[in-house]
């Protein structure tokens, strides 16, 4: 089971968030299954009793890893960095999984390269700790690969399912030219580090040319740059059919220099359109001096986005909405001591309707979501202030 309780909000405001898993497989059986641990070797025949090494399995073991099998990564502490060249097909993934019940975790911890780098079509990557022990968050210099990204995609099709993500550079990076991937369930925390200006590294870093890009039912948190950074530079990448729901992204920027950042932005130097921004509870302080929520990014001219069925406290603004052809703000809460929507550009094709603006609350707000890739057994509930 994964529970965030994020409080308090504003004044006696509370927010409860509670993504369901069970430990039970959501797949059906593996075509075969094989087995990683920690003792492994090259050398093994990916049986419990033999079972690979890592490396090894990433990389098909010579053609043994086929559509539809499961690898079973054991209990322990796996050191280094892995590309995964598995390749499964449709309706047929390669899935690699933590043994049920076993913490698996990848450290890459002196590495100047991510700890998964994932380069294979159709596969599902679940239930992993993926991090970065090494301590050193300061930098004098200003130097993006101070700390390298803990999981990037390069491949098509693929699914990120309950991982946790923690103390890396870059928590999640997807290059925009692949398409079907989503990424959903997982806890990303305390990634990044300061540079002499400010803190840099993110939750959760998107681009897609052509999408769909779904981030779904995630808590991200304490990152030192910004939580969900749906955001591309001029020429390297758009921002197109983003689809970010259900997600639990609450006080990040908190460890760096500026000590907030935003905690979802969508738009960049490059088009947006297509995008959807639906059902999720964001925080930040009170006297955070940062956007909440940023959609739009400059005077950036994107197409359509929807921004609906929102919780979004705290920040100054809360919501920072910028340039769009069109779109659709409606059935958020939008809580605050500041500004509550900075609405940077008036046109007729924004449809705002159904909001709740408020200057603080009294209220609980507790929310319950299903993780839809395992059945539905743990429930949990929050407390309130």
């Amino acid at each position: 089971m994964y529970e965030a309780l994020v409080k308090p909000l504003l004044g006696r405001a509370a927010l409860c968030a509670v993504i369901i898993a069970s430990s039970l497989p959501g797949y059906e059986p593996a075509v075969h299954s094989y087995y990683v641990a920690p003792n492994g070797t090259s050398a093994g025949d990916g049986t419990m009793r033999q079972p690979w090494d890592l490396r090894t399995a990433l990389t098909g073991a010579g053609g043994r890893v086929q559509p539809g099998d499961t690898v079973w990564v054991r209990g322990g502490t796996y050191r280094g960095s892995f590309e995964s060249r598995l390749r499964g097909a449709m309706d047929a993934p390669v899935v690699v999984r933590n043994y049920h019940g076993e913490r698996a975790i990848i450290d890459h911890a002196g590495s100047t390269t991510s700890a998964l780098y994932v380069t294979g079509d159709y596969g599902v990557y679940w239930g992993l700790e993926l991090t970065n022990s090494n301590p050193t968050r300061n930098f004098a210099m200003i130097n993006h690969d101070a700390r390298p990204d803990v999981v990037v995609n390069r491949a098509s099709h693929t699914k990120y399912i309950n991982l946790v993500i923690h103390d890396g550079g870059t928590g999640f990076y997807t290059y925009p030219d692949f398409v079907d991937l989503e990424v959903a369930g997982c806890i990303v925390y305390n990634n990044g580090w300061n540079g002499p200006d400010f803190g840099h590294g993110h939750g959760l870093y998107l681009k897609s040319f052509t999408g769909p890009l779904l981030v779904r039912d995630n808590v991200v948190f304490d990152q030192y740059g910004y939580g969900i950074h749906a955001y591309t530079n001029a020429n390297t990448g758009k921002l197109i059919n983003i689809r970010i729901e259900g997600n639990v992204s609450f006080n990040n920027g908190s460890p760096s220099r500026a000590h907030a950042n935003p905690n979802i932005l969508l738009g960049g130097a490059a088009y947006a359109t297509g995008d959807v921004v639906a059902d999720n509870l964001t925080y930040s302080p009170l006297d955070a001096r940062s956007a909440n929520v940023r959609i739009g990014f400059k005077q950036f001219l994107n197409g359509d986005v929807q921004v609906v069925g929102n919780y979004f406290a705290g920040g100054d603004p809360v919501l920072d909405f910028g340039y769009w052809q069109a779109a659709v703000i409606a059935d958020n809460t939008i809580i605050g001591g500041g500004t509550l929507v900075r609405r940077n550009q008036n046109s007729a094709s924004h449809v705002f309707r159904n909001n709740a603006e408020e200057r603080g609350t009294t209220e609980t707000k507790t929310v319950v979501r299903p993780n839809d890739d395992q059945p539905q057994q743990i429930i949990s509930s929050g407390g309130s202030i």
